[in-house]
């Protein structure tokens, strides 16, 4: 058995501690990669369904790490050179000439698909430990 060792009864509650620090700590490390690899994912999902009219819109993806703390890891996936048509192409525009331009929803089924591997990512690092 690897591991064993005897322990004071007066250092028993810093040993306990020290190893669910080590749990945490890896949980935390695992999560972060988890957020890292499903915002990644996420950018390629929003770059192929993207319209391409000019390649700079669908380029311009990128993700940035927001807010990172012991216990909060934050991502935004945001278009860095045509920041202005990621509205009027998800959710559809009206032309100056009358009538609406279409919709072209490629954020939301992306942002959705994210939720989905980001909540199994979750389960499956709770599971494994």
């Amino acid at each position: 058995m690897a591991g064993k060792r005897s322990i004071k009864i007066p250092d028993f509650q810093k040993e306990i501690q020290k190893i669910l620090d080590d749990y945490g700590d890896n949980l935390t490390e695992q999560t972060r990669q988890a957020v890292t690899k499903v915002a990644e994912i996420a950018k390629k999902e929003i770059q192929s369904g993207s319209p391409v009219r000019t390649s700079k819109y669908r380029s311009g993806w990128t993700v940035k790490t927001d807010a990172t703390s012991r216990l909060r890891t934050e991502t935004v996936i945001y278009n860095r050179s045509k920041y202005q048509l990621t509205h009027l192409l998800e959710k559809g525009h009206a032309l100056r000439q009358g009538g609406r331009a279409p919709a072209y929803p490629h954020i939301r089924p992306a942002e959705e698909h994210a939720v989905k591997n980001m909540k199994e990512a979750i389960e499956q690092i709770a599971k494994n430990g």
